[in-house]
């Protein structure tokens, strides 16, 4: 560890004076080091870069350790926002050209050491927050910056113990350390993660998690709300508002899995041409493997990018007060809402006004296309709704199809009609004949309008002499499915006297269509496949006994009085059950 200079910045705070420490230093200490730093970093860059030789990281631990860092539940890589993720990459892209042009806009120009440094002063003074932490900048750190803190562990309760220190990158692959950059790396570093450490210290559950409830420290859901939380807090003084970074590494991780060191590296010259910057990504998924030619690599860091959908998609369910209350995921806000002490946190500038706060988080979703379930949902409907889509409900009484093909037996519908099916040709969708422009069939074979069915809809073939029998109770509300199981085929019908008003019906409506069953998806029927003949006792709430008296058959309570009467389900006569 070579240190070059420290110097310290007084600054005067009225009646006492508080001191804001900054450090230089060619190597980062192994103090300050994760286990899955590479402490050869920059030189195997310079091998990389300049000979194109592939990498091989060492570590201050042994392999076997960083194999079970690779392995947890942190580093798994996941393929559930890859879509989202690429969209925005293509989306800055097509904008902007590359990443390179996207990062000069959004962060301004690179500035110096120092300059950056005074920046950063002043920050932390405007959030009283001066003589509190250390700030140091190292040229060989894997990321941008780093919040570390060591102390008391955390069952002692001496929060105030804690020493804090910042650690920034002084080196050309960290995007931040620009015009503007700079003051987003410190609302993410300062204004989320050491203002939310500090007021965890606060709290009644800071040294003991799980008497109240919450998860540990190094869990996963706490990870994903820490780091989306802070890549959001990145883009509020950024020229625009894409969640870029956050993407290219979620995506950057996804590609691991299919691509070598050498072939991942090249495949990112597409969104970013800086090679030191496309080093870093790769760098930071790949340095887990023991031979980086492998496919594969370690997955921690799409956290960033899927905590900040998780946030963006639920701004209006999430108190963002209580959130800063301490180290606590989204879902557990409400367990700690009633014990937070909420009178003395320390809130960063940007979340004085809690409306303009969320009013730039919303932003942020609209400009990413990460808009909240709800108003994609109202979108959805809107754009799509049930009337105008292909879904169809259906309440027909009976059909019958005669040797001809042609339909004998009279149908009602409700919402059948789509706009899509208005485009079609003119034609009787049951007999297959001609219709006229009112949509009557010319061979008077069919009485109703033909529109009111659906293309999608075949009731039979017309060489079928078999009547189809679709009945649905008029007053159920319940949604209709279809069954295409074979053993609908074997099923029996409801006889014909418990059906008032169904219209005409013959004498060959005794048997179903084998390839189509309309009934409730809630109705327990061995034709829906959720009655079992065998079972010793009845489901709940949806028993075979509710079942047959709900049909008005005499049938005690299998689950009250299996105990005094016999089952009525093995008694009963099997060919008077009602199966459909």
């Amino acid at each position: 560890m070579k240190r070059k200079k420290s110097r310290k910045v007084v600054s005067s705070n009225h009646q006492q004076q508080k001191k804001i420490v900054f450090q230089n230093f060619e190597e980062t200490p192994n103090k300050y080091r994760s286990n899955i730093d590479p402490i050869n970093l920059e030189e195997q860059k310079l091998r990389f870069l300049h000979d194109g030789i592939t990498p091989q990281f060492q570590f201050k631990t042994d392999h076997g350790n960083i194999l079970d860092i690779t392995n947890s539940k942190k580093g798994q890589i996941r393929f559930d926002y890859l879509s989202e993720a690429t969209r925005i990459l293509e989306k800055v892209r097509m904008k902007f050209g590359c990443g390179d042009r996207y990062m000069e806009e959004a962060f301004g120009e690179s500035i110096e050491c120092d300059h950056a440094s005074a920046v950063v002063a002043r920050y932390m003074k405007e959030c009283g927050v001066e003589g509190m932490l250390t700030v140091s900048w190292s040229k060989d750190l894997s990321c941008s910056g780093c919040l570390r803190w060591f102390g008391p562990c955390n069952r002692y309760n001496k929060p105030e113990a804690r020493k804090y220190s910042l650690w920034m990158k002084n080196s050309l692959d960290n995007a931040f350390l620009r015009d503007k950059g700079i003051k987003c790396l410190a609302d993410h570093e300062i204004g989320t993660h050491f203002l939310r450490n500090l007021n965890d210290g606060l709290q009644p559950w800071f040294s003991d998690r799980p008497r109240f409830g919450l998860r540990g420290l190094k869990s996963q859901g706490l990870l994903e709300t820490e780091e989306g939380l802070a890549a959001i807090n990145t883009l509020l003084q950024s020229n625009h508002k894409m969640l870029f970074f956050p993407a290219l590494t979620y995506y950057t991780a996804c590609k691991a899995t299919e691509m070598s060191f050498q072939e991942l590296f090249d495949h990112l010259q597409f969104y970013i041409r800086d090679c030191n910057l496309r080093w870093k990504y790769v760098m930071r998924v790949k340095r887990g493997l023991h031979d980086t030619n492998d496919v594969g690599g370690y997955g921690k860091d799409q956290c960033y990018f899927t905590g900040a959908v998780d946030i963006l998609r639920n701004i209006d369910k999430i108190d963002f007060n209580l959130l800063y209350s301490g180290k606590v995921c989204i879902d557990e806000l409400p367990r700690v809402k009633r014990i937070a002490r909420l009178d003395c946190l320390k809130l960063p500038n940007f979340m004085r006004n809690m409306d303009e706060y969320r009013k730039q988080l919303k932003y942020i979703a609209t400009v990413n296309g990460l808009q909240s379930k709800s108003a994609k949902k109202s979108v959805k409907l809107k754009s799509g709704s049930r009337r105008n889509s292909s879904y169809r409900q259906f309440s027909m009484k009976s059909i019958a199809v005669n040797n001809a093909g042609c339909c004998t037996g009279a149908f009602d519908t409700c919402d059948v009609q789509s706009e899509t099916d208005k485009s079609e040709s003119k034609s009787c969708k049951l007999c297959n004949s001609e219709s006229d422009n009112n949509g009557k069939c010319v061979a008077n074979c069919c009485n109703d309008d033909v529109n009111s069915l659906s293309s999608s809809f075949a009731i039979a073939s017309p060489s079928r002499a078999d009547t189809v029998r679709i009945p649905v109770d008029d007053q159920t509300s319940s949604r209709a499915t279809v069954n295409d199981s074979p053993s609908i085929s074997s099923a029996k019908t409801r006889p014909i006297s418990e059906y008032k008003g169904s219209g005409h019906l013959t004498a060959s409506s005794q048997s179903f269509c084998p390839s189509y069953t309309w009934q409730s998806v809630r109705t327990p029927s061995p034709a829906m496949s959720n009655y079992n003949d065998d079972c010793d006792e009845s489901p709940i709430p949806y028993s075979p006994s509710r079942w047959l008296r709900r049909r008005k058959m005499d049938s005690p309570n299998l689950l009250q009085r299996k105990q005094n009467c016999k089952d009525p389900v093995k008694d009963i006569n099997p060919t008077s059950i009602v199966r459909f």
